[in-house]
């Protein structure tokens, strides 16, 4: 039996424009952060900043999904507090892909351990994250 390999495409084709592909990051980040804002709001963990960037869906989610982004906020704050206390904090933090993520504003507000913080991702989706207030926060 014979089989076909394809070479992936990296670029887009004449079939796909630009807007379809932002589309498709858009939707997987607002998806995703629909997900934990939904976590957040029956007490997995608490986060006061992503219902400045997420509306809350009424629709629930499997507890395995809540279980899921549980253990991936819980892990990746383990780990940048590890790595901060690694390097004694003089250190930089690059979150390739962040989307909607809330680790700079979790981190500003409770510490002054980083240096320098980026966030990195698609274009499109860093168009949604324009800097809230965060005044009326207040961090556990």
């Amino acid at each position: 039996m014979a089989t076909s390999l394809r070479r992936p495409s990296f670029s887009s084709g004449p079939s796909s424009s630009p807007d379809a592909d932002d589309e498709g990051v858009r939707s997987t980040c607002e998806d995703a952060s629909i997900c934990k804002r939904f976590a957040v709001s029956i007490g997995y963990w608490h986060d006061p900043y992503l219902q400045h960037f997420v509306r809350l869906s009424k629709e629930r989610k499997a507890p395995e999904i809540n279980r899921g982004y549980f253990a991936r906020v819980h892990g990746i704050r383990q780990l940048i507090k590890a790595f901060l206390q690694k390097t004694e904090c003089q250190c930089q933090i690059i979150n390739l892909g962040a989307g909607m993520d809330t680790a700079f504003w979790t981190l500003k507000v409770c510490t002054d351990f980083f240096r320098v913080f980026y966030q990195v991702s698609h274009v499109a989706v860093m168009g949604m994250c324009i800097s809230p207030d965060f005044s009326r926060c207040t961090p556990r």
